[in-house]
Formats: C-alpha cells, structure tokens, sequence
C-alpha cells in the first residue's frame, strides 16, 4: 500500500492499517468532500474516503441492522466496540487492539467506521459516548 506523506490522518491509518486514512483524494477529493450532504463537523478530521466508509456506516444503521450487525444472531464486534469506547481507559492502542479481534475484523462496515472515526474518538470524549450510545441502541432494538 502507497501512504500519501501530506495525508493529514496518516498516523492514524498506519496505526489502525486503515487505507482510507492514507489518502487525500486530491482535488477531486476535497471537492467530494465539499459536495457531501453530511459531512462531517469541521473539528472532526477527515478525508473523503474516509468520511464515505462513516456514511455506509449510517446506511447500515438505518437500513440493515440486523443483517449488517449481528450475522448469526451474533453481537460479539458490536459488543468489543460499546467496550472500548466506553473505557475509562480509552486510547488508541485500546481502540487498535480491538479492531484486530476476528468478529471485528469480519464487520468490515463497523471496523471502516471506527476506524475513520479515530481521531475524532481520541480527542472528543463525547464522540465516544454518541458512537457507543447509537451501537447499544441499535442492539437493543434489534434484540427487543
């Protein structure tokens, strides 16, 4: 994989081996980003790329919980998710150790989101509590 040097996320993609944080998608890119109905606040760092995969996340939420969320009947990454974010303990070492774990691994739409969402989730504690709150409600209302 090719690291742009001047991506602004770059240690965060290195770190989580995240490719939509290697990338600043140029000018088309950035005139993407411009152009999306939902970007993100202007203190949360992003790119393009990464800001799409955070999108098809939200479009799982609301069109595909079940299907996307518990295959199997199975909450174990959602479940490692709530976790860590949830930690009073949290860093990013915390956040990557979880986003190895094989149920992670294997709900890519989770793992891209969290991922792309790094920074954020580091620096804004709030952010955590928001992402960990929408997870354990979706869980709720799937399992009710």
């Amino acid at each position: 994989m090719e690291w742009e040097r001047d991506a602004p996320l770059l240690a965060y993609g290195k770190k989580l081996d995240e490719p939509a944080l290697s990338a600043t998608g140029g000018a088309s890119g950035a005139a993407r980003l411009c152009d999306m109905s939902f970007p993100l606040l202007p203190r949360i760092p992003c790119a393009e790329s990464s800001t799409v995969k955070i999108l098809d996340f939200v479009h799982a939420i609301v069109v595909y919980p079940a299907v996307v969320w518990a295959p199997h009947n199975s909450w174990m990454a959602v479940v490692a998710v709530i976790e860590v974010l949830l930690s009073a303990n949290f860093s990013i070492q915390s956040l990557v150790e979880v986003l190895r774990l094989p149920a992670v691994q294997e709900e890519r739409l989770l793992r891209g989101a969290v991922a792309c969402l790094d920074s954020g989730l580091e620096s804004v504690a709030r952010l955590r509590q928001l992402l960990a709150g929408v997870l354990n409600g979706l869980k709720e209302r799937v399992t009710a």
